[in-house]
């Protein structure tokens, strides 16, 4: 009876081993190309804004980013080495920015970036499926937000049948604005990143906030 009651429970193991694993295979990874040898080609518009400095710059350059090589981390997950360089608009030549990583684990897509780890997507993907996207580091709460799946959308000068849009954060008073999206198209990966970090607004009811800056920061970043 032991011997039959042990058998009958391998094998239920075994079969729920072989269902996740079918579960995990099944899985469209299409919004996330992650193979080794991908490269992505950026304009990046970066403006940092504090009137009390007499701050007002808005700068220009490409970004390149590159899935140069895989290792298993310590988890036993492949982690992806992403390159990253930065090429000014005076400039000819790419000059190395940092490395970022990006693991993908448990139907989750996480990217380190500098010393901070991300739970960027999660697959598969739905329409209002949210999770916090820091749970993985320590910084507060953040929840994100598939708010699209599968639209037209046109970026930059390019037009895209199929673009996932996840909300990161959109918070906004009169006197301060957090937003963060990320939009990625089916078999390219991400094509599109904003970010608005407004620390102080003029507080002026009816003003348009673009008008309003006191100090901010605001980071566009658009796949060429």
């Amino acid at each position: 009876m032991r011997n039959i009651l042990y058998i009958l429970i391998i094998f239920f193991l075994f079969s729920c081993n072989k269902d996740d694993e079918k579960n995990i295979l099944s899985i469209d990874f299409s919004y996330f190309p992650h193979n080794i040898g991908n490269t992505y080609v950026y304009d990046v518009t970066e403006i940092n804004i504090d009137k009390r400095a007499s701050v007002n710059d808005t700068n220009n350059y490409r970004l390149k980013e590159t899935f140069e090589s895989s290792f298993i981390d310590d988890e036993k997950n492949i982690c992806y080495r992403v390159e990253r360089y930065k090429m000014d608009s005076k400039d000819t030549l790419w000059s190395v920015l940092n490395i970022w990583y990006i693991t993908i684990s448990n139907n989750c897509v996480y990217k380190t970036e500098d010393n901070y780890r991300y739970k960027k997507i999660i697959f598969p993907v739905k329409q209002q499926n949210t999770w916090n996207g820091n749970s993985e580091n320590t910084k507060e709460f953040q929840e994100y937000t598939i708010t699209t799946v599968d639209v037209l959308e046109t970026i930059g000068d390019k037009n895209y049948n199929n673009i996932l849009s996840i909300l990161q954060n959109d918070k906004e008073n009169l006197i301060e604005k957090q937003y963060s999206i990320e939009k990625y198209a089916k078999n390219i990966g991400l094509v599109y990143k904003k970010h608005i970090d407004i620390s102080e607004l003029e507080p002026q009811p009816g003003i348009p906030w673009e008008q309003r800056i006191n100090v901010g920061h605001i980071y566009i970043q658009i796949l060429k």
